[in-house]
């Protein structure tokens, strides 16, 4: 725990870093669905479960 305490940029970073990933993922698909869209003939509906 002392560590922790020694290092609180290191925690902001790794959060910080988690967040980045989050948003990232969140683009790529956003991007991808459309493609999915036509690539598997579906629904939107249909779409968001894959």
């Amino acid at each position: 725990m002392s560590r922790i305490r020694n290092h609180p940029m290191a925690a902001l970073g790794v959060l910080v870093l988690g967040l980045f990933m989050t948003l990232l993922d969140l683009t790529i698909v956003n991007i991808a669905i459309p493609s999915i869209l036509d690539g598997l003939h579906a629904s939107l509906d249909q779409v968001l479960w894959v």
